[in-house]
């Protein structure tokens, strides 16, 4: 997808159809590979992908009001039931995100290295959201996250909904809390 963004012209068109998945996060990476190469955007992909995973341990900790290395170490480690059971020979699955059966929850190491074009920008905007005390701008983070992931949208519904009434005027002279 990062290759085919680089290389040709937008909208992407592959025949009868369209590229559709989630590329908003390549897009700047992707920019910077048309004006020079796909080996600088590669760089610059990383670079940029560094520089949001260090706002988003910035922002977790101005959120905490403390400089800790706690939000690094969960950051890293937080994990599913996959971490016990990788430790235990009792349990011998492929892949350790499906140890339940029926969902899967993917730690936040794997979901970086698999799907880092959709977690590190819903980290980021839950990050800004939760340090936002505008209501407006909790809206406007709201309706850009779903550029980057509408299934991680859906789900950070409810923590969106609960910002947004916290810090909205109207709602907090019926329930100041």
């Amino acid at each position: 997808i990062f290759r085919d963004l680089i290389n040709y012209n937008w909208p992407i068109n592959y025949g009868n159809y369209y590229l559709t998945y989630y590329f908003s996060y390549f897009l700047p990476s992707a920019l910077i590979g048309k004006i020079t190469s796909y080996r600088i955007a590669n760089i610059f992909l990383f670079i940029y992908s560094y520089i949001c995973i260090m706002s988003i341990l910035y922002l977790i900790n101005r959120y905490l009001k403390k400089d800790s290395y706690c939000a690094l170490f969960l950051l890293i480690f937080f994990s599913g039931f996959d971490a016990l059971c990788m430790l235990s020979d009792i349990f011998s699955f492929v892949q350790l995100e499906w140890w339940n059966g029926l969902f899967q929850y993917s730690s936040n190491t794997t979901s970086v290295y698999w799907v880092f074009n959709q977690v590190i920008p819903i980290w980021l905007l839950l990050s800004l959201i939760i340090n936002s005390k505008d209501s407006k701008d909790i809206l406007f983070l709201s309706a850009l996250s779903f550029f980057y992931s509408p299934y991680a949208t859906i789900c950070l519904i409810p923590i969106m909904i609960y910002f947004f009434l916290k810090y909205s005027n109207h709602f907090l002279l019926l329930f100041p809390f």
